[in-house]
Parts: structure tokens; sequence; C-alpha cells
């Protein structure tokens, strides 16, 4: 839950309700020092002559080293008819002066002793007007024994507060350190102030709030929040602004005693905030693995969902209030997490625009859209045409011309493939990692890669696309059949810049690192020259058809430790005329004993359960890697990922087995039936080979 701790002034402008808005508890700091020409007395309005001030006048005497609590009010002097005449004159014919003056004329008709007492009174008549529900409480009635930053985080605690959100001004004095001992996260305030209509003349920002409530009324709150923007003029127009937008990563889902829960940084969310962030737009990540990693939810069949609950996810979407909620789907296991978060999004709001993106999403744009909470679907890599479809609804022009998106329209679902890539992966920003936790990653140290040897790590991917065309894997629907690579200065950078922000180990998650080989020797080169610490891994595999011995000596040099590799299969037969794979198996041995001489820790890849595939076929695979001594070998059951060859493989000629359902898409689980083989022997045979292979000592 969070927080808003601020101290109370007279008739608030539009961010002070803003910010309360987005918090559980707002908590009044009534018991700090009273300070002199401050807020706390005054603000302004507009007349007809242009701004004024509004003072509250103050019992000079008694305000030297009193608290705001303590603070009394001069009533020698008619302040308050003086005021409500002002008020009165300036906003009579404002549309909604009649609506909201009566509750407000009452509140300056009472006597009023304490500033305190006055103050709360109109904030409580603007939180009414605006229907703002967030619970108020007094700093005082909390009875806090601390004083700066630990009274705030006194304050929090004694709310049960794990967030806690504050003026941007508040960085010059805050302890931060502070906050993140007590585990609470510390969030700073960044207001733009919306322009909206007003009487007399040219827009004046930064007025009292009842500005925009008699202009306005019931959309004033919208309009505070940024969900509505107003043209000026008279001919006034109201549409939807989109300007914040929250990313998540779902929870996911395993099967209890047979996987293992892994997380890691989700660069694919990262990029798309990093160009949304250049773009002026206010995002959050939340990644909904990583920040519940502990939370485990049993479901059905020994299956569980780690990650947030959707009740925290949806506390954490109401805190941030976005007007859109872009959700990753990378996974066909995932993909009810992906749609339940959608549901939690339109439950907090109708009005919140969903969107779906990732390789199940892009598979199967039409499926994924026959959810009433979806709105659309990203097709394959999403930066550019993300960005394109907020623009398009800002200006509430036509959709048709965005490339690779999907959509529902007049009850129709409209696909509109993706045929275009970003031929120039330079052009686009760093990943937004300050967006992400990333010192939770390196403590939980559970990459889908298995190792990390130094701390804190981050990953990084320097190409898209492939040149193989292998029967199992969709990255060619993601990212094109194209092999799009970042230049090697480019990586450079990024990483001399993860270096200088304290990171000492780089996990290169592309799914051809080494296809260009002239590029990857001018990486490890780039390294080596520059003298950068790093030590470096390929969880996602390296390409061996694309390795020499030269090349692996340099990536020694440059500071690699291990590298994972996609072999597949025992079988040159099938990895040629099965996976499609261009990889002669010749070439493995020797490899993989130059590794072991550079002392490069080795993982292998293997897969068996394809069509065509025979017991022997697999059995072959299996002595293969018994043979090549490898650290660790790691066995898939081949599985038929929606938009891959091997998916349409099995859907055309029946292979699908009963339990052949998107739960159940994952490595561990046999989902493919043929005349040589069931999901069982399937299944069997990976829980063999994994005991045999690993512990054969």
């Amino acid at each position: 839950m969070q927080v808003v701790i601020s101290q109370p002034t007279y008739l608030p402008w539009l961010g002070y309700f803003d910010k309360i808005d987005k918090a559980g508890i707002f908590i009044i700091q009534d018991n700090v020092q009273f300070r002199k020409r401050e807020w706390q007395n005054r603000n302004r309005i507009k007349t007809p002559d242009g701004w004024m001030w509004l003072t509250i006048p103050i019992n000079k005497k008694e305000c030297i080293n009193k608290k705001i609590n303590e603070i009394t009010v001069c009533n020698n002097i008619d302040w308050k008819q003086n005021h409500w005449r002002a008020i009165e004159k300036s906003y009579s014919r404002a549309k909604y002066f009649k609506k909201f003056a009566p509750a407000l004329k009452k509140i300056y008709d009472t006597d009023w002793a304490r500033l305190i007492d006055i103050n709360i009174a109109l904030i409580e008549f603007f939180l009414k007007a605006l229907e703002i529900k967030t619970k108020i409480l007094r700093a005082s009635d909390l009875e806090t024994k601390q004083n700066k930053t630990l009274e705030l985080i006194e304050l929090c605690k004694k709310v049960k507060a794990d967030s806690y959100l504050t003026g941007k001004v508040a960085k010059d004095f805050l302890d931060e350190d502070l906050f993140k001992k007590n585990k609470i996260t510390l969030e700073y305030h960044n207001y733009n102030h919306p322009r909206y209509r007003q009487l007399f003349g040219s827009f004046i920002p930064y007025l009292s709030t009842l500005d925009l409530l008699f202009n306005h009324g019931e959309e004033s709150l919208d309009i505070i929040t940024g969900k509505k923007i107003i043209s000026e003029g008279s001919n006034t127009k109201i549409s939807q602004r989109i300007k914040r937008i929250m990313l998540i990563m779902p929870p996911r889902t395993i099967i209890k005693g047979k996987e293992t829960k892994r997380v890691d940084p989700p660069l694919g969310l990262a990029y798309i905030a990093a160009v949304l962030l250049k773009h002026d737009y206010e995002v959050a990540i939340l990644d909904g693995v990583v920040e519940g990693f502990e939370n485990e939810e049993d479901i059905e069949n020994r299956m569980i969902r780690f990650g947030l609950s959707l009740e925290k996810i949806a506390e954490k979407v109401q805190r941030f209030s976005p007007q859109v909620v872009g959700v990753s789907n990378l996974f066909a296991c995932d993909n009810e997490s992906a749609h339940d978060v959608c549901a939690v999004a339109k439950k907090i709001n109708n009005d919140i625009i969903t969107v779906i993106g990732g390789a199940h999403a892009t598979a199967l744009p039409e499926e994924m859209l026959k959810d009433s909470n979806l709105d659309f679907v990203v097709l394959g890599e999403g930066e550019y045409t993300f960005i394109e479809l907020l623009k398009k609804i800002n200006k509430g022009t036509s959709l048709t011309a965005i490339n690779g998106l999907a959509y529902k329209k007049q009850g129709k679902i409209i696909i509109q493939p993706k045929t275009k890539f970003i031929e120039n992966l330079d052009r686009l920003p760093f990943p937004a990692r300050q967006l992400l936790p990333m010192n939770k990653y390196s403590e939980i140290s559970s990459p889908h890669g298995n190792y990390v040897l130094r701390k804190p790590y981050a990953s990084i991917i320097t190409s898209r696309g492939c040149i193989a065309n292998c029967i199992f894997c969709s990255v060619r629907l993601l990212w094109g059949a194209k092999y799009r690579p970042r230049s090697a200065e480019n990586v450079l950078e990024e990483i001399e810049l993860l270096v200088k922000n304290g990171f000492k180990e780089i996990h290169f998650e592309d799914d051809n690192l080494t296809v260009d080989k002239k590029r990857a020797e001018r990486i490890f080169d780039g390294i080596i020259e520059r003298k950068i610490d790093i030590s470096w891994s390929t969880p996602s595999g390296v390409a061996l058809y694309a390795l020499d011995e030269k090349m692996l000596e340099k990536m020694k040099a440059s500071g690699c430790y291990c590298l994972s590799l996609g072999i597949e299969s025992g079988s040159q037969k099938v990895l040629s005329k099965i996976i499609k794979k261009p990889l002669n198996l010749k070439k493995v041995k020797p490899l993989v004993q130059k590794m072991k001489q550079l002392d490069i820790k080795t993982v292998g890849f293997f897969m068996f359960g394809l069509p065509g595939e025979t017991k022997e076929q697999i059995k072959r695979t299996v002595e293969f890697a018994k043979q090549l001594n490898l650290d660790y070998s790691t066995f898939f059951i081949a599985t038929p990922y929606p938009g891959t060859k091997l998916f349409e493989i099995s859907q055309k000629k029946g292979y699908f087995s009963k339990e052949a359902e998107f739960k159940n898409f994952r490595y561990s689980k046999g989902n493919i039936k043929t005349s040589k083989f069931t999901p069982e022997f399937l299944e069997a045979m990976r829980k063999k080979a994994w005991l045999e292979v690993n512990f054969k000592k």
C-alpha cells in the first residue's frame, strides 16, 4: 500500500490532489513546524484582473517555533467574508459554481480558531467534490517519536505502507538509503500541470483547485490525473490523452517437483519502456515474477503459480493509475496469467486500454482477442508499433496503417501482419533497467541459464532475427528471418554503461551472438582492449556452427566463463532433415574439448520427441550427450509452441496428445504422440537421460 504524507495547505493546487488520489492513505503532517510565506495559509485564484492571493491572517507573535497544528487565526480582520466575496466575484459565472458554492460557503460562515482546522475542512471539501476515496489520518494522532526521514519511515510503518509517494523537491533532503533499509519503496511525484477552460482570458496554471472545480465540475479529477485533456476555446473538445503506461510481466506457472522457478529481467518490456520514456510518456514496469518470487499459489495437478498475486497486482495498478496496461505473453503456458492481468486492469477501470505482446500473442492474435478484457495485440517486436498505436489513439485517427497490430472493430477482429522490422537496432535506446528492481534478480540468482558467477548481473541482447529455421523455434515469428545485429560499438557502449553502474556479469541472451564472426570478434576484442572487467555467459545458447577455436580463445580472454550449446540431437539425420539446423555434429566434440582446455563451463541443450524421430535416434542423442562429458546437460521434450513449424505439423497430422493444452506446453511435458513414441515414453526418457548424463559418476 502506498502512503502520501503532506503538510496541510490552504485551498490546495491540482498536484496536491493528484498525489492523494494515487495513495491508499493520506497522512496530514500537522505536527511539523509552521513556515512563513509558504502555502499553509495562502493560495491563488483567478479574477477578472488576473490572479490574486487569498491569505489567512495568523497571530504572528504566536507562530515562532510553533507547529502547524498550534497556529491560531487572527480573527480581528474579517478575512472570511473578504475571501468569500473574492471567490464569489471571480467564479459566480462559472458553470459549476452553483453546484459547489453552498458547501464551500458553510466553511467560510464557520468560526475558526486554528489554521489546521479550516485547512482540513477545505481539504475534505475538495476530496468529496472530486470523489477521491483515499483515507485521511493526522500525523499528530499517530504519535511518532522520530524526526525528519525517520519520522516519515515511522509513519509508513504505523499504517503498514510499503511505498511512500512524495514531491520531487524532497529528493534534496531525504535519506533514500534509510527507506531501502526499511524496505519501503520511495517514489517521487512528477506532475505535469494540465491546461483547461478558464474564465477571463489566457490560461494561468498553478492556481487553487477551486478554479478547476468551478469551471469543470465532475470532469475535474480526470483532468487532474490526465485522463482527459481539454482544448481551450468556446468549442471545448474533450478526448482521452494517454500519458501513463504500465508494462507488466505476469506471474509464471511451473509443475512442482519437475521444474525450477526462474526469473530474469524482462528486456522486451525494458526496451519498450525506454522508447516510451524517449517520447515523454510516464512509464512503470511491474515484474510480477521477481516482485513476488517467494509467493506460490497451488492451481491444479501439482501446478503452481509463483509471483505477485492478482490482488497485489491490482493494488499496484490502482496506485500507478495507468491509462494503458501492456502485458507480456512469451509462453503458451503463461497465457492464462496474461489474460488474468488484463481482467484485473479492466476491473479497476474499464477505460484502461489493454495490450498484449510476445511470442504466444503474436502466434495467435485472433484467439487472444476473443477475450473481452483485451483491446490490442502487438505482433512481433513492439517498440515502434506500440508508440504508433498510442499516437493514433491520442489523435483519434485510423489504426489501419499500423504495421503488426491486431484489434477489434465493430465486432470483427482485424489483423495487420508484421512485415516491417527495425533495420537499425542502434537507434533504439538502451533498456530502461532503472524501472526494474535489478538488485532483486541478483539476490534471487535463479536465471534460466542456471549459473551466476559474479553479482550483480545484467542481461543484454545484441541482435535480433535468425538465419536458421529450426522446426521447434518461434524466433522468426517474433524477430523475423533476417539477422539484424547491433554494431559492436553500440554493444560495447552498453556494456561499459552497465559496468559503470556496478554490474560485474553479463548474460548474452542472443539466439545468434556469434553468427556474424567479424562483429563478434570486434565485441570480444573491444572488451579486452578497453580492459572491461566483466564475466559473461550465453544462457540462451550459442550457435556451434558459427564457432571456431580462435573465436573461443577470444571469448575466454574477454571474460567468458560458461557457454550453453544448442546441440539438440545426436543424430545428424534428425538435425538436418527434421530440425533443419545447419550444424555438423563432427564439429561438436573438438569444440567442446577446446572449451574444456580453456576452462569454459559447458552446458548442452538436447531435444527429442519430434515427429519423424525414432526411439533409436532419441537414445542416440542421450549416448552422444554422455560422450561429450559436458558440465551439465539439459533435455527438452519437443514442445509444439504456436507459431512454430512443429505446431503446424502436429496440428495438421493430429499428433497432439489428449493433454496437449497451453498450460501443459512446457519442455518437461510430452504433448506429441506419433506411431514411434508416446508422451509417457518421452517423459520417462527425459528423466532417465537427465540422471544418467548428469549424475553418472
